[in-house]
């Protein structure tokens, strides 16, 4: 028993949590027991002798170990592994907090989203109407995130753009392949090989320098969405840009705080490296997206504003943008 006082008080504030289960022979003592040893984790009685026979415990103490996401790891324990196995245990993960889990949930939370986009009025290209939808795959090196957006000018000005962006499902979101196609034309086919970005851009090799906004805003957005629910302070980030490293004009200010008008709602922004835009992204505590908006700082670049949709209006874009025989 003093060696169990020692392990809670040791590991409890680190997520360790300890049960005492005595079985009915000398059960009546119990109690008067553990308040003269000071025992200060709970103990319950197996009055029916379920507990037991469900462990299939032989030897009394036993020891049973349940991980974070509450699976038996570790059963028939002798007094002497138990420390071993809970330092083990603790040093693992918690559950959410590895960058797949959290992209995995913000896909589950939202696999598609619609939106429509509201540009300043006199802009080309009034009445956009856009989508997104997210899936998860995986090959010999492990899992991969594919994002798919389509924008559709309704009053049809401007041309039908698909983006289909394959990412490694890990912290540093690496790009893996990055397709746009115009009008149904494939323009853009990039692959991510060998530490470099090789494929076609309008036609041309491209071998280091990807221009900025092909694929960094959406890296972006998922680093993003992931300090969301990770809570974790204000930082900086960089674009997917030149393979992932860092440059002067990939660099991104990314500042992330709740939103004073919107309870419950998280505002992140951040600006380009070239000057050209600050663009804002609000989520909600499970990480799912409400809108977007683009604020041109130099007079190339048009404002835009995309709101998330909902209900039935979500479901007609989705239907139009994502027909299911493609």
């Amino acid at each position: 028993m003093p060696h169990l006082k020692e392990l809670h008080s040791q590991y409890k504030d680190q997520g360790l949590v300890l049960i005492g289960v005595h079985t009915m022979k000398g059960a009546s003592k119990a109690h008067d027991y553990a308040i003269a040893k000071g025992i200060d984790y709970p103990i319950c009685v197996d009055s029916s002798g379920s507990t037991v026979r469900a462990f299939r415990a032989n030897s009394f103490p036993d020891y049973y170990v349940i991980d974070r996401n509450g699976v038996l790891r570790y059963a028939d324990l002798v007094n002497s592994h138990v420390d071993a196995v809970v330092k083990k245990l603790l040093a693992e993960p918690a559950p959410g907090s590895t960058p797949l889990s959290l992209l995995r949930s913000m896909v589950a939370n939202q696999p598609e989203i619609a939106f429509q986009a509201r540009m300043e009025e006199g802009s080309k290209g009034m009445g956009l109407d856009a989508a997104l939808r997210q899936t998860f795959g995986e090959d010999e090196v492990g899992p991969w995130l594919e994002v798919e957006s389509v924008m559709v000018d309704r009053k049809e000005v401007l041309s039908v753009r698909r983006n289909v962006v394959r990412m490694r499902a890990d912290a540093d979101l690496t790009l893996m392949r990055h397709r746009i196609f115009v009008d149904g034309k494939l323009t853009t086919d990039l692959l991510h090989e060998e530490g470099k970005l090789k494929g076609r851009l309008q036609g041309e090799t491209v071998l280091r320098n990807v221009p900025p906004g092909l694929t960094h805003e959406l890296g972006l957005l998922y680093h993003s969405r992931m300090l969301a629910l990770g809570q974790q302070p204000t930082r900086s980030l960089t674009a997917l840009l030149n393979s992932g490293q860092v440059s002067g004009e990939s660099a991104q200010l990314v500042r992330l705080k709740a939103d004073p008008e919107q309870p419950g709602v998280t505002r992140i922004s951040w600006d380009s490296g070239l000057g050209d835009a600050t663009r804002i992204l609000d989520l909600d505590a499970k990480g799912r997206l409400l809108g977007m908006t683009k604020l041109a700082v130099s007079k190339g670049v048009a404002p835009l504003e995309m709101v998330a949709l909902e209900g039935e209006a979500a479901s007609q874009v989705l239907k139009r943008l994502f027909p299911k025989d493609r």
